[in-house]
């Protein structure tokens, strides 16, 4: 019994990756695992073990997420979240809504990895907090 209190107290003491994510959908630090919506978080050192060059290169391998590229390498990269239209994912970058282009979409080509902390992605509905244009989900990048 004590020793599986000693075992216990070592577990708790140790704090957990995830207890440090800050999910901007509720301005407070709190685990991945206990967020209200479906939400994952790539961090910077996790994109700089792959190859990722751009935004849309590291969130690619994303459960729900799915990369439209139209043209070559380097050309547009619009994501899709759950079969929703790149028109419905809102992208915000540091807490600042990005305006879309005049087909209604934000290309994340044009957002290199060099300077991002992190790449949060909130998945489904999030209009009640972000507005109209979070249908599919949110891709907040830090």
């Amino acid at each position: 019994m004590l020793q599986a209190m000693a075992v216990l107290s070592l577990l708790l003491a140790v704090p957990s990756p995830a207890a440090e994510v800050f999910l901007s959908i509720t301005r407070s630090d709190i685990p991945v695992s206990d967020a209200p919506v479906n939400a994952s978080v790539v961090k910077a050192d996790q994109a700089a073990e792959t190859t990722a060059k751009t935004v849309a290169d590291a969130i690619e391998g994303e459960p729900g997420i799915v990369i439209r590229r139209s043209g070559s390498v380097g050309a547009s990269q619009f994501p899709s979240l759950r079969g929703f239209a790149s028109k419905q994912v809102l992208i915000v970058i540091d807490d600042v809504p990005q305006v879309p282009d005049l087909t209604g979409n934000v290309d994340l080509a044009r957002l290199p990895l060099d300077q991002v902390e992190r790449i949060e992605v909130l998945r489904g509905g999030a209009s009640a907090v972000y507005g109209p244009n979070a249908e599919g989900g949110v891709i907040q990048v830090v």
